[in-house]
């Protein structure tokens, strides 16, 4: 049994413990027996008004922990501290999720987050990452593997761990690249499906035409117009790149550039390419939230965002590594996706 995802200012609790009428409480869930729930006492650790320091004090006495680093510990300190912050928004929330499944994720006595970090081995990862396969999340287990081992990376740069990272050098399960391929009339029954939101046509035409993820769409900001083209920034260690000003480009390009705007911004240049009349960006998840309204509406076969990347990239005629922004030509199975036109036999 998973309880409910955290909000972002209770991710230092411990886990199973939440604020209840002024005061700190472990939840009476012991696990299952026999198939059912197993409710034991609900357990008062501290008033509303003690400090986080105190919080996890008592919740390590309950448990019988004492001062120990647990992976619950070690996560939500990672979580609260400036390195986190410094990460993408999408990234934050990502790992906050993570943090719920895998501090929640039942064993035999406890759970996972009550691990104590000295005792965690590579085998305990690998556990880990075969039980999410067994429930049929492979590749969710591998996400939040790499959560852990970046935690652990944090900590043992300022000495809050020592040894090697239980993480490194344990293979991932395994996650096919996706090969699915947009054809044309799906892409473009999509785009006359609508126009509001206003910007769901805009992100996906500049993803295509431009070989871009959304997220590296959804920042773009006016300076990146230059005289030789648009300025193509990306992220993930890709290279950015001049892209030249084509029809189709800049008519998306003026599409953008005659967003209403109810202010005088005092840096043009600085504006959000794609903003609402408040000169706002519009963020990730307001982006997902509408493709997925109008997705559901979509009679065709289903796409995801980062499918029109991989479209614009199979579609190019030219370099596709350097359209794609990529070094390694082992990332072309992952974007050159368009299955090859061959001549029957004769």
């Amino acid at each position: 049994m998973m309880g409910r995802k955290r909000k972002p200012e209770n991710q230092w609790m411990p886990a199973k413990v939440s604020l209840k009428k002024n005061r700190y409480v472990l939840s009476g869930y012991q696990g299952s027996k026999d198939g059912k729930p197993n409710w034991g006492k609900e357990i008062t650790l501290c008033s509303g008004d003690a400090s986080k320091a105190e919080v996890w004090q008592r919740y390590e006495e309950v448990h019988g922990i004492g001062t120990a680093l647990t992976l619950n510990k070690l996560l939500t300190e990672f979580n609260t501290s400036l390195h986190f912050k410094t990460l993408a928004p999408r990234t934050q929330k990502d790992y906050r999720r993570y943090y719920d499944i895998i501090t929640n994720k039942e064993l035999k006595n406890g759970v996972f987050g009550d691990l104590l970090v000295e005792k965690m081995t590579p085998g305990i990862i690998r556990k880990y990452l075969d039980r999410r396969s067994t429930e049929n999340a492979p590749i969710a287990g591998n996400k939040e593997t790499s959560y852990i081992s970046s935690a652990f990376g944090w900590a043992y740069q300022r000495d809050k761990v020592s040894g090697v990272n239980p993480c490194d050098k344990v293979t991932r399960n395994p996650a096919p690249p996706r090969q699915h391929y947009v054809w044309d009339k799906d892409y473009y029954a999509f785009l006359m499906m609508d126009n509001k939101p206003f910007h769901v046509n805009i992100v996906s035409e500049l993803m295509y035409l431009c070989r871009l993820r959304e997220n590296e769409v959804l920042s773009i900001k006016r300076s990146q117009l230059t005289p030789d083209g648009f300025d193509a920034k990306r992220g993930k260690g890709s290279k950015d790149s001049i892209i030249p000003m084509s029809g189709r480009l800049q008519a998306v390009i003026d599409a953008c550039l005659k967003l209403p705007l109810n202010i005088t911004p005092i840096r043009p240049q600085d504006l959000p390419l794609i903003h609402d009349k408040h000169g706002m960006a519009i963020t990730q998840s307001a982006f997902y939230s509408a493709w997925k309204r109008r997705m559901k509406k979509f009679v065709g076969e289903s796409f995801t965002p980062h499918d029109l990347k991989r479209k614009g990239v199979s579609d190019f005629t030219g370099d596709k590594l350097k359209a794609s922004g990529h070094n390694d030509p082992k990332m072309l199975k992952v974007y050159d996706v368009r299955p090859d036109t061959v001549e029957p036999t004769r």
